[in-house]
C-alpha cells in the first residue's frame, strides 16, 4: 500500500530440493493435488523413468479436468516420446522455437518452472529427467547436481 502503512506478508512457505531425488516427489504430489491448471515450462524432458512418471502425472491430471500447458524446448528436447499422448489427452504443447534458427534467431529456453493452480509453485535448474542419465539414455559418471525451490501461498 503505497503512501500509508505498509502490509509484509511472512513468505515461510519455502522448501529447496537439491537433485531430481528430492524433488520429482514434491512435484508429482503437487500435481495429483492440482484442481485448476498445471502450467509447465522446461528444457529438457527425457523419455526416460522420470519423465514417463511425472507425464503420467500430467495425464492423470487431465482426466480429472485439471487444465495442463506444457512448453519444452525444441533443442532441448527434439524426440519427445509423450507429445500425442498428451494432444490426444487435449493437453496444450508448444515447442519453443522449433528449428535452429527462429522468427527471433538463435534462443532457447532454458527456464524450469511450474505453476500450479495460482498457489504452488517450482522454478530452479532440475530438468524432467533421471540425475543418473543423459539424454541419450547413457549413465553419467555422476549425478546431476542441482537445485529448485517449491513456493507457495501469495508469491506463487
Amino acid at each position: 500500500k503505497l503512501g500509508g502503512t505498509h502490509h509484509y506478508h511472512p513468505l515461510q512457505d519455502f522448501r529447496l530440493f537439491e537433485c531430481g531425488q528430492e524433488y520429482f516427489p514434491a512435484l508429482e504430489l503437487a500435481i495429483s493435488q492440482a484442481k485448476q491448471f498445471i502450467c509447465l515450462e522446461v528444457y529438457i524432458f527425457a523419455n526416460d523413468e522420470i519423465g514417463q512418471q511425472v507425464s503420467e502425472a500430467l495425464l492423470t491430471a487431465v482426466g480429472r479436468g485439471v487444465q495442463v500447458k506444457i512448453i519444452v524446448d525444441w533443442v532441448g528436447s527434439p524426440s519427445l516420446a509423450f507429445v500425442e499422448r498428451w494432444k490426444a489427452a487435449r493437453i496444450e504443447f508448444r515447442y519453443y522455437n522449433p528449428s535452429w534458427i527462429g522468427v527471433y534467431g538463435i534462443t532457447r529456453t532454458h527456464r524450469k518452472l511450474v505453476a500450479i493452480d495460482g498457489n504452488q509453485a517450482f522454478v530452479g535448474g532440475i530438468n524432467i529427467c533421471s540425475d543418473y542419465l543423459n539424454v541419450s539414455g547413457r549413465k553419467l559418471s555422476s549425478a546431476r547436481w542441482d537445485f529448485a525451490l517449491q513456493v507457495g501461498g501469495l508469491l506463487a
